[in-house]
């Protein structure tokens, strides 16, 4: 499993610069519009590619036919991708919640929305992870692309129709429940940690029964 685990984050290095060039990127924009929280979106956004860069990577080098000349279970391999996605999301979420948390303070910046936001951008992160992994464990990299592009713009377009509906229940609810009780991050965090286990248990079963 450790090795596994190296393999995966070796493969890191190559986005060094992808890194440094977005937190250049994102740095701007929170400087320009006076809003750090666009700092947080790059946790979203970079964990969901770079995982799938990954598995290209893997397809490309044929590495799940590879991987059946050590001795790893295919449900090693599958737990390495998650605990790889998972330390990649935590470790830019704390990498990025520090950079926000200091163009807050040099900015001037309101600190209220920090965590709440950092702690959406990290459940939204690995609920999307939980979603594309079993995809690609079972249509592959190229297909999973389009499926996950309707999974999500579903969500957002129902959201978008039924906006007026949501906005006057959500506004009721909102004046019976204390701001803070529920925030959006805690919910997303709660909820991650639902379809997380779930999500492994169906890609272990999909690779498992998988010919290569």
């Amino acid at each position: 499993m450790k090795g596994l685990l190296i393999k995966e984050l070796l493969s890191l290095r190559q986005y060094a610069k992808i890194f440094a060039g977005l937190a250049v990127f994102f740095l701007l924009m929170a400087t320009l519009y006076q809003d750090s929280g666009v700092i947080t979106a790059v946790v979203t956004f970079m964990s969901v590619i770079v995982v799938i860069s990954s598995f290209s990577y893997d397809e490309a080098v044929h590495w799940a036919e590879l991987s059946a000349c050590f001795p790893f279970t295919r449900k090693n391999l599958v737990a390495a991708k998650y605990l790889f996605a998972l330390i990649l999301t935590l470790g830019l979420s704390l990498t990025l919640g520090l950079v926000n948390l200091l163009v807050c303070l040099a900015l001037g910046l309101s600190l209220a929305s920090l965590v709440p936001s950092l702690a959406a951008a990290l459940g939204t992160a690995l609920i999307l992870l939980s979603v594309i992994i079993p995809l690609i464990y079972q249509f592959g990299v190229e297909k999973s692309r389009y499926l996950f592009t309707l999974v999500v713009l579903i969500p957002v377009l129902l959201f978008v129709l039924l906006g007026p509906t949501l906005e006057s229940v959500f506004g009721g609810l909102s004046a019976l429940i204390p701001a803070g009780v529920l925030p959006l991050g805690a919910l997303l965090v709660l909820a991650t940690a639902g379809c997380l286990p779930l999500s492994f248990g169906i890609a272990v079963r999909i690779f498992t029964r998988k010919d290569l």
